[in-house]
């Protein structure tokens, strides 16, 4: 896609629902994969969400479409909180991570047994979940 044409695009998505999500690939990424919002601050007063697990582009937009309902319904999630509902069967955290500079809430994933908190993965390819983290109330 063209400069021009992803910047339309964009400017089409924040139009008509105030965010959007923006999928960064492997190459473009310390923790694999870059998953994002743009547009909460603006819309709901709420930091942008991430994602760093590489999962299909579908169920990516749906673990963000739930947070963002929840977050359009009232709720406003910090470093530190978990969430049900989310993800069907397990809870996700929230921890702060920066991305290109800018504060942003990474959701945590769990791992298939339910491991969420740092170092606490059975599964040692979601440790990477927390590189990059600048806050994580939960652990301090």
């Amino acid at each position: 896609m063209k400069a021009e044409d992803y910047y339309a695009w964009e400017a089409e998505q924040i139009e008509k629902h105030g965010w959007y999500i923006h999928f960064v690939g492997d190459e473009q990424s310390a923790t694999r994969t870059n998953i994002h919002t743009h547009g909460l601050p603006a819309k709901y007063g709420h930091l942008d969400l991430q994602l760093v697990v590489p999962l299909p582009p579908k169920v990516a937009r749906g673990v963000f479409w739930s947070v963002v309902d929840k977050i359009a319904a009232g709720t406003v999630f910090s470093p530190g909180d978990r969430a049900s509902e989310i993800v069907k069967g397990y809870d996700v955290k929230f921890v702060k991570a920066q991305e290109c500079g800018r504060d942003l809430l990474r959701i945590i994933l769990p791992d298939k047994d339910g491991g969420l908190d740092r170092g606490s993965f059975k599964q040692e390819n979601f440790n990477f979940q927390y590189e990059g983290v600048t806050e994580d109330a939960s652990s301090q």
